[in-house]
C-alpha cells in the first residue's frame, strides 16, 4: 500500500531563513571541529544549547561549525540518528571533508533537523536509516519547522525507507551544485518530499535506486528543478527518474538513461490523494534514452494540467515516448508521434549523454537538427550548460547549438579552435590598431577556410603593446554564424561577406 501525505504550503521558512542570516551576522559563534578536542556531536550540542560542551566553544545564536577533518560516526544518538537533533540555526562549513557512518556500525541516519541548516562543501555518506523501524532520510531528515540549504555537497551511498539521502517532511530543501549518487530507498532513491518544497539548481542525480517508485526523486509536494541532470537511476515500479504526485517543474534539465520496472522510465505523473492529476512542466528540457519494462519509456505526464514548451522527448526505448501529454505550448519534439500532434519530428540529435561543457552532462544537437532555432522567442537567457541563448530564435531542448571559435595562446603562438568540428569556418585576422584607426575591416587578411580544429595562426605577432583580432564565418552546417560581433555603426562586418575570403 502506498503512503500518502496531505499537504499545505507555507512560506514561513523564507522569513525564518532571513532572520537566521541576520542573527548569524550579529551573534553567531564559530565552533571548530577537529574530532579530538571538539567532536561534531559535541559541537552541535554546544550550538543547540549555547553552552560549552567537551572541548567545544559555546554557541551563540546562529552558529558556524567548521570541519578540519573527516567525521566518522560509530553509534546512534537520539532517535537512531548519528548526530544530535539540530534545534538551532546552523551553518556547517565542510572544507571538502566527509561526514559518514563508519563501516560496520549499526544502522542510523546521519542527521535530523528541526531548524534551518546550511551545509557547504561537504560529503555525506553511508547513512542508513533503519527500514525495519520505517525510518526515512538516510543522510538528512528535515522535520518541521526545519529547512536545509546545501551548496556543493555530495550525498552518496545512503539508504532509507523513503528518501535514500534526503527526506522532506512538510518543509523545504534548496540544493545548489549538489551531486546525489548511489543512494537507495523503497520510494525516492535519492530524495523523497512529502508535502514539501524542493528546489534543485545545477545538480546531478545519478545511479540512485528505488525498489518501488522514483529512482531519483519521489515528489508529493512542489519540486522545481533548473539546470539539473537526472541520469541512470532505477525504479522497480514507476518513475525511473522521477515519480510525481503534485507539482513538478523542469527548466533547462536533462532526464536520461533512467529505467522503470513498469512505466515512466524518465518521469511518471499520477493522481494525488485528492484524485487530481499531477502537474508536470517541461520547459527547454530534454527527456531522452530512458526505458520502461512495460510501457512509456519517456514521460507519463498524468493529465490535462501539464505544460510542455520548447522541449524534447525522444529515443526512449522501444516503448512510447509519452502518455497523457495534453498541453503543447509549442517548440516541442519527439520521434514517434506519441507526445501529441503538435510535437515536431526530431532529427539531428546525439543519443549519447556527454560532457558538452557546464556542470552536468547533456545531449547535444547535431548540425542541421530540426530543433535548431525551433523554439521561437528566447524565454531563457542560457541553456543547461550556461551557454547563452542569444540569437533571434532559440533551440528546443536543454542544449543550445552554437557555432563558435575559441582562441588559446601557446607561448607566442595563437591556436584557433572551432565548434562544431564538423563544419568549415572562414577565418579572417588583422591588427587591432588598424581596426581602431579605420573603423572597418579593410585591412583584414583571409587566413582561409578550415574544416577541422585547431589551426595555428601563421602570421607574425603584432608589435609589443598591440593586439590581433580573429573573426569566423560559419560555412556548411553553420550558415547562420556570421563574422564575429560588432558594436560599430554602420556595421563594418558587412564588407566581409564580399571578402577578403572568397
Amino acid at each position: 500500500m502506498r503512503r500518502r501525505t496531505s499537504f499545505s504550503f507555507g512560506r514561513s521558512f523564507i522569513i525564518l531563513a532571513g532572520m537566521v542570516l541576520l542573527s548569524q551576522a550579529i551573534h553567531g559563534a564559530t565552533i571548530v571541529v577537529d574530532e579530538t578536542s571538539c567532536t561534531l556531536v559535541h559541537a552541535i550540542i554546544a550550538a543547540n544549547t549555547d553552552s560549552p560542551v567537551g572541548g567545544c566553544l559555546a554557541g551563540n545564536g546562529a552558529d558556524v561549525i567548521e570541519l578540519t577533518t573527516d567525521v566518522w560516526l560509530t553509534q546512534a544518538n537520539l532517535s537512531r540518528t548519528g548526530l544530535p537533533l539540530v534545534t538551532s540555526a546552523l551553518t556547517v562549513e565542510g572544507r571538502g571533508h566527509t561526514i559518514a557512518r563508519a563501516p560496520g556500525s549499526p544502522p542510523f541516519r546521519l542527521m535530523e533537523t528541526v531548524a534551518v541548516v546550511t551545509m557547504n562543501d561537504v560529503t555525506l555518506s553511508n547513512g542508513h536509516a533503519d527500514e525495519t523501524h520505517d525510518d526515512d532520510g538516510g543522510a538528512i531528515l528535515i522535520s518541521r519547522p526545519g529547512a536545509v540549504f546545501l551548496n556543493r555537497v555530495h550525498l552518496s551511498g545512503n539508504r532509507a525507507r523513503e528518501g535514500g539521502a534526503i527526506k522532506i517532511n512538510g518543509q523545504a530543501a534548496f540544493l545548489n551544485q549538489v551531486r546525489l549518487s548511489g543512494n537507495e530507498a523503497i520510494d525516492g532513491g535519492a530524495i523523497s518530499s512529502s508535502a514539501g518544497w524542493l528546489e534543485l539548481d545545477s545538480c546531478v542525480l545519478t545511479e540512485n535506486t528505488a525498489s518501488s517508485d522514483g529512482g531519483a526523486i519521489y515528489n508529493s509536494g512542489r519540486a522545481w528543478l533548473t539546470g539539473t541532470t537526472i541520469a541512470d537511476n532505477f525504479a522497480g515500479v514507476y518513475g525511473g527518474g522521477i515519480y510525481n504526485e503534485i507539482e513538478l517543474r523542469l527548466t533547462n534539465c536533462t532526464v536520461s538513461g533512467n529505467h522503470a520496472g513498469e512505466k515512466g522510465g524518465g518521469i511518471y505523473g499520477t493522481r494525488n490523494i485528492f484524485g487530481v492529476y499531477s502537474l508536470v512542466w517541461l520547459v527547454s528540457s530534454t527527456v531522452a534514452a530512458n526505458s520502461a519494462a512495460v510501457d512509456v519509456g519517456g514521460v507519463v505526464a498524468g493529465g490535462d494540467s501539464d505544460f510542455f514548451r520548447n522541449s524534447i522527448v525522444v529515443a526512449n526505448g522501444t516503448s512510447a515516448n509519452c502518455s497523457f501529454v495534453d498541453s503543447d505550448y509549442g517548440g516541442n519534439f519527439d520521434d514517434d508521434g506519441t507526445c501529441g500532434p503538435g510535437f515536431g519530428t526530431l532529427t539531428g540529435f546525439d543519443p549519447i549523454l556527454s560532457d558538452n561543457g557546464g556542470l552536468s552532462l547533456t545531449h547535444a544537437l547535431l548540425p542541421g537538427s530540426s530543433a535548431i532555432d525551433a523554439a521561437g522567442d528566447c524565454i531563457l537567457d542560457t541553456d543547461q550548460r550556461g551557454a547563452p541563448r542569444n540569437d533571434a530564435a532559440c533551440d528546443s531542448g536543454a542544449y543550445e547549438f552554437q557555432c563558435s571559435i575559441e582562441l588559446s595562446i601557446d607561448g607566442t603562438q595563437t591556436w584557433i579552435g572551432f565548434s562544431p568540428q564538423t563544419s568549415a569556418f572562414d577565418i579572417v585576422t588583422g591588427e587591432l590598431a588598424d581596426l581602431l584607426a579605420s573603423g572597418n575591416y579593410s585591412d583584414a587578411i583571409c587566413m582561409g577556410s578550415y574544416p577541422s580544429s585547431p589551426v595555428l595562426d601563421p602570421h607574425a605577432d603584432p608589435d609589443p603593446g598591440e593586439g590581433r583580432y580573429f573573426l569566423a564565418r560559419g560555412l556548411a552546417s553553420c550558415l547562420g554564424a556570421g563574422y564575429g560581433i560588432s558594436s560599430l555603426t554602420p556595421d563594418p562586418r558587412v564588407a566581409l561577406h564580399a571578402g577578403p575570403c572568397p
